[in-house]
């Protein structure tokens, strides 16, 4: 069964909604077969899937957007897979990673120093706040609470490495940018907080 929910995309070239009124297809096909269907059943594809077209000039931005359209869909967690994930953390677990968030928080308050510092402990603030209003958002994030853990005292090592060693803070950057997801997460963690504020107020 095709899904109808609407989804914005944009790769390469943006999409935005096709007025053209245009036949449905009766059935999707695997993604290896989209190639073989005419411009026209494509944009009848993405009507009945709610994809914007408008600004896709050719056949390959219309395959591109049902593509990214399916990966989106596809990643989304369901009710079922959230539910699934709260019985993935303790509050042992939680309490752990925001004692090491509160451990960071001396190591990390260098923030004149540079982006980085700036970035590494914004995030870890943002971390410790999770765990108070959105854990479950932490263990989408990271897999699991031990393995955020894990990669938090990554980051507190590599800390302590470049203050009392003198060492580039390369490794450092790296486990914030890559363990740590630090633009993915920010954006995901401040959503979260925002999500369960609106819910408590309301």
């Amino acid at each position: 069964q095709v899904s109808t929910q609407s989804t914005g995309t944009q790769m390469g070239t943006s999409c935005s909604k096709d007025t053209t009124k245009t036949p449905t297809t009766p059935t999707s096909p695997a993604p290896a077969n989209y190639a073989s269907l005419s411009t026209k059943q494509l944009k009848a594809l993405c009507a009945e899937r709610g994809i914007d077209t408008l600004r896709c000039l050719e056949k390959p931005d219309l395959i591109k957007c049902i593509e990214i359209s399916e990966r989106k869909a596809a990643a989304k967690p369901t009710p079922a897979a959230k539910d699934a994930a709260k019985l993935r953390y303790t509050p042992g677990q939680v309490e752990a990673v925001r004692g090491i968030c509160v451990r960071l928080d001396g190591p990390l308050d260098r923030r004149g120093a540079s982006q980085t510092w700036n970035d590494a402990w914004c995030l870890v603030d943002l971390i410790r706040k999770a765990c108070d209003d959105s854990p479950l958002c932490l263990v989408e994030l990271y897999g699991s609470l031990p393995i955020l853990g894990s990669h938090l005292g990554r980051l507190q090592a590599e800390a302590k490495d470049i203050v009392e060693r003198g060492r580039s803070e390369t490794n450092f950057e790296r486990c914030l940018h890559t363990d740590l997801k630090f633009r993915e997460a920010v954006d995901s963690i401040e959503e979260a907080i925002k999500a369960s504020s609106n819910t408590t107020a309301a």
